[in-house]
C-alpha cells in the first residue's frame, strides 16, 4: 500500500493501509481474506531503528487506510484517511467504535491523534531489547513485572488517548508495580533509566 511521510524530532513517521506487516517485535497480521487497516509506523531517523506502530482495528474484509499524515507545533501526529464501515473495532483499544453514516457502500474520511504523552515522542527512545528490559506479563493483570540491565530511574503510564494514570520513581533494575486499580483497556508505559527511554504497549485484563 502507498504511505506518506512525516519527519518529527528525531522521528521519521509514515501512515499508510496494511493487513500484514512486521517491523521489529511488532507484528500486525490479518486473515488472508482481510482487507487493509490504518497503520502508523515510526522509526528513529537517523538509525532506521523500529521506534513504535500503531494500528486501528476495523471490520474484517473492509479497506480502510490512513492517507495523510502531519505534525502539529507540539509534536503530536494527525493522522486522516478513509473508511467504509466502522472503525475501533478492538474491544480493548478504550475507543468508542465509530460507524459510517453514509449509505451506498461510498468510503468516509476520518481524523486520529496521536498524542506526544502517549506515543513518548520528546525523547529519543530505544526498543525495549536494545535497552535489555523486560515488561511482563502482558497482558497484566495485577502485578507488572519489569527486569532491566541497569537500575531504572522512574516510570509513567498513560492511557490510550494520551492521558496520565499512574507516574512514579524507581531505583533497582527489577521492579514491580502494582496495575488492580486500572482498568481494562489498553495502557503504554514510558521507562526511564540513566542511558534509555522505553514505551511498551500493555494490555490490563
Amino acid at each position: 500500500m502507498k504511505g506518506m511521510i512525516a519527519l518529527n524530532g528525531n522521528e521519521v513517521a509514515f501512515a499508510k493501509g496494511s493487513w500484514n506487516d512486521v517491523w521489529g517485535t511488532y507484528s500486525m497480521t490479518r486473515p488472508n481474506t482481510d482487507l487493509s487497516d490504518p497503520l502508523l509506523v515510526r522509526l528513529n531517523k537517523d538509525t532506521g531503528a523500529f521506534i513504535g506502530a500503531e494500528e486501528i482495528r476495523s471490520n474484517f474484509g473492509v479497506q480502510d487506510e490512513f492517507t495523510a499524515i502531519a505534525v502539529d507545533k507540539d509534536g503530536n501526529y494527525l493522522l486522516g484517511g478513509f473508511f467504509h464501515n466502522e472503525l475501533f473495532t478492538e474491544a480493548n483499544d478504550g475507543i468508542n467504535t465509530m460507524a459510517v453514516n453514509v449509505t451506498g457502500g461510498k468510503s468516509q474520511s476520518f481524523f486520529a491523534k496521536y498524542a506526544k504523552s502517549a506515543c513518548s515522542l520528546s525523547v529519543v527512545e530505544t526498543s525495549s531489547s536494545q535497552a535489555g528490559i523486560e515488561v511482563y506479563p502482558n497482558p497484566v493483570q495485577d502485578v507488572l513485572y519489569i527486569k532491566s540491565k541497569e537500575p531504572l530511574v522512574s516510570y509513567e503510564i498513560y492511557g490510550a488517548t494520551g492521558q496520565s494514570v499512574k507516574q512514579g520513581t524507581l531505583s533497582m533494575a527489577q521492579e514491580q508495580l502494582v496495575l488492580s486499580s486500572l482498568s481494562t483497556g489498553v495502557y503504554y508505559i514510558k521507562l526511564k533509566t540513566k542511558s534509555a527511554t522505553i514505551t511498551e504497549k500493555i494490555m490490563k485484563k
